[in-house]
């Protein structure tokens, strides 16, 4: 399928606002727990960066982002670009030592983590191995 116009975004984080106002019904994102359409990704995310914002996320903060594939994983995403800063995408299997080594080695100031996933307890685990890292959960 070619494309039928370019868009203007000229960054990562404009691409959401580009995308609503090309094709706001649209489905961005379709997952079991639901679907975004362009409009609402643009508007979750600037509803997200407006919390990260007032937490004082700004431009270079690294901001670790500790969840699993949901669409809610891709609002955070584009809202920490948004922001300026910078996105550390976590994996969900890591072990507590593992989190604390890749948490240390990005120089991380801020982690975006589900409470829980699978086996695993994040909080708890953040908890023990980041105490210095302000974790949004």
């Amino acid at each position: 399928m070619a494309p039928t116009a370019s868009l203007s975004a000229r960054s990562l984080a404009a691409l959401p606002a580009a995308l609503a106002d090309r094709w706001p019904a649209q489905d961005a994102v379709i997952a079991r727990r639901g679907r975004l359409t362009f409009a609402a990704l643009y508007e979750c995310a600037g509803a997200i960066a407006s919390g990260l914002a007032a937490r004082g996320v700004g431009p270079g903060t690294k901001v670790a982002l500790l969840a699993p594939n949901c669409p809610e994983w891709l609002a955070i995403a584009f809202a920490v670009w948004r922001c300026g800063a910078v996105l550390v995408p976590i994996s969900t299997l890591y072990r507590p030592r593992e989190l604390q080594h890749a948490l240390s080695l990005a120089d991380v100031e801020v982690l975006i983590a589900v409470r829980q996933f699978l086996k695993h307890d994040y909080q708890a685990m953040v908890r023990q191995t980041a105490p210095a890292v302000r974790a949004v959960v």
